[in-house]
């Protein structure tokens, strides 16, 4: 169960990944320059890269550690910095961009509110009289999301409108805490204005709730663009269950540190006033993720869309590959010679073994013999003889000592 739960990370951030890069690849195609959701793309995606690659050496374990050409993770391990820190450090987008300009960007209202306090200058009366209409507006704005918001926290957004999809308890989530995270961003923006760029922990938590919620409709989207396939449904919902679960997290953090504690206690009842509902992915849903990964299949083959795997079973991925359909090939086989051990028809759990008691027939030993020489030839790693590590031959090395 330990390796079932990085598995089950691993298909949710392949899932979600490819879910956020479709639906701003669309944006693009449309000739859209979404600079907020670029940021929150480079921040996001090089984050989950990092907690993929890291399950990933977690599985591999000294396989991802021994250098040579049958790796295929090190150098993947050695650019996550790369990705992290480059085009704008990630604490550097997390801390100040993403929610700094999105602030801005995003808002129904603020905008324009800046745009015509300066104006005033130019033309002070009209100024004045388009900022109160605005100015009215935007308090409407808070006034209906603290109502939207207080009222789906205490009934944990049941009400909320949704689409007709088995998926649309978390169109309601995301409905429950959008409208929490306007509220307290507003709250925010109102008490510290331009101090909040030196907050840059609240304004990072910010950032991670815009993020969550991006990516979130980004899960949904994809999942409604392929034809709501069910097998997929673990994937949908084990991302969506961690996406909530931090959006929820990270409004508690932000509220727990809020510059005036008595607002945050009071915005607190209003966002979550039954507490934090939302919990991590449950592990039976972990286990059905994993699943989905441990087999070919129509989800599987949906997850791995893009991905090079060579056909070379000569070459690391190829061979990776070959040993995965062989497993799947001799599952039965295998279980049947497990079981022979287990009621004591054999002593040994070899394809030999069971061939000469008749437990296998000889195509199935051979079938399994072939996956058990596909796993050994994955689980291998490289060796050197030390001239090839040195450059040193063996003559040169007795003349030197």
């Amino acid at each position: 169960e330990g390796v079932e739960d990085e598995l089950a990370r691993l298909g949710g951030h392949a899932y979600t990944l490819e879910a956020a890069r479709r639906l701003t690849c669309a944006g693009l195609d449309l000739g859209e320059k979404p600079a907020v959701v670029s940021a929150i793309m480079k921040y996001q995606s090089m984050e989950r890269m990092r907690a993929a690659v890291n399950s990933a050496m977690d599985i591999h374990a000294g396989k991802a550690i021994s250098e040579g050409p049958r790796n295929y993770l090190a150098n993947l391990y050695r650019a996550v910095p790369i990705g992290i820190t480059v085009e704008g450090a990630n604490i550097l987008t997390r801390s100040l961009i993403v929610f700094g300009q999105g602030a801005m960007r995003c808002h129904p209202y603020l905008m324009r509110e800046i745009e015509l306090a300066g104006h005033v200058e130019i033309d002070r009366e009209h100024a004045e009289n388009a900022f109160d209409a605005v100015l009215v507006n935007h308090t409407r704005h808070i006034v209906g999301n603290a109502l939207r918001a207080l009222w789906h926290g205490l009934t944990f957004a049941v009400t909320a409108r949704a689409p007709a999809t088995p998926a649309a308890r978390w169109y309601r989530q995301l409905t429950r805490l959008s409208a929490a995270f306007a509220l307290v961003a507003d709250a925010t923006l109102a008490l510290l204005g331009g101090e909040l760029k030196r907050r840059e922990k609240l304004s990072g938590r910010f950032a991670d709730i815009l993020g969550e919620l991006y990516f979130a409709s980004a899960v949904l989207k994809r999942w409604e663009d392929e034809g709501r396939p069910e097998p997929d449904r673990a994937l949908v919902d084990y991302s969506l269950a961690q996406s909530v679960h931090t959006i929820e997290q990270r409004l508690s953090e932000i509220l727990s540190n809020f510059p005036v504690p008595a607002l945050g206690v009071l915005l607190r009842l209003v966002v979550l006033p039954l507490g934090r509902r939302q919990h991590a992915p449950a592990d039976k849903l972990g286990h059905r993720v994993a699943s989905l990964l441990m087999k070919p299949s129509p989800t599987f083959a949906r997850l791995s869309t893009g991905l090079y795997l060579s056909r070379d079973r000569h070459e690391a991925t190829g061979a990776l590959e070959y040993a995965f359909l062989r497993v799947d090939d001799t599952e039965a086989i295998a279980r049947k010679l497990h079981d022979a051990v287990k009621n004591g028809t054999l002593r040994e759990e070899t394809p030999e073994a069971g061939l000469r008691a008749g437990v296998l027939t000889p195509g199935e030993a051979q079938l399994l013999q072939e996956a058990l020489e596909a796993v050994n030839e994955v689980i291998r790693v490289d060796e050197f003889a030390w001239q090839e590590m040195t450059g040193v031959s063996q003559e040169r090395r007795i003349h030197a000592a």
